[in-house]
């Protein structure tokens, strides 16, 4: 019940972040920086340029980010092979060779293995959701959008970060981050109402 009050409160408060842009802050540029809110000539005027910045953040650096949170496991697999070689385990080049997602067994070298592994693979299963709600919301609430992008780039790399710390345990994904953890799903949520604003303005509701 907790947990859906919360989703309830946070939804609000993104529901009234959409309206803020579009009643206050898209006004307020129209007028003190135009060229910023003019329609993209590149799409035929269908958005605005700002628009573009959902592009470089939400599509492009997050890809890079993706990118940089896919070496952690890679380089893993060598440092926890040689570090089960040393303790004795003779399977070692097995259990964390490819094409294995994780090491099975519960040494330590495999649960800060799978640690690191989850660090990536975690943020794969909602990152289509992510980049999707991110260019629909992004045509109606690109501001919005932008900022949910910043958010979710540092919160996803200081929430791996967490992860991979010494010992193993999961939960460093959120003790261990800073206060960033959390947000991802803060950022994840906000894409998501700014792709309800895009879908209730297309139909005409709002």
């Amino acid at each position: 019940m907790s947990m859906l009050m919360r989703l309830g409160g946070m939804s609000s408060v993104f529901a009234g972040g959409c309206i803020a842009e579009k009643v206050l802050l898209g006004p307020f540029l129209k007028r003190f920086a135009p060229a910023l809110m003019a329609p993209s000539p590149l799409l035929g005027g269908l958005v605005t340029k700002l628009f573009g910045a959902v592009i470089v953040v939400n599509v492009v650096a997050s890809s890079c980010m993706m990118l940089y949170l896919s070496f952690i496991p890679g380089m893993a697999r060598k440092k926890f092979t040689e570090k089960a070689k040393k303790n004795g385990d003779e399977h070692a080049d097995e259990r964390y060779a490819v094409p294995k997602l994780y090491a099975e067994g519960f040494s330590q070298e495999a649960k800060e293995f799978n640690c690191h592994q989850r660090a990536h693979q975690q943020a794969l299963e909602t990152y289509t959701n992510f980049v999707v709600c991110s260019v629909i919301g992004g045509i109606r609430q690109p501001i919005m959008t932008t900022l949910a992008g910043c958010l979710y780039i540092v919160a996803r790399v200081k929430w791996a970060q967490g992860y991979t710390t010494p010992g193993g345990d999961p939960m460093n994904r959120y003790k261990a981050s800073g206060g960033w953890g959390m947000h991802i799903w803060t950022s994840l949520l906000a894409t998501f109402a700014c792709a309800m604003s895009t879908g209730l303005g297309v139909a005409g509701i709002v």
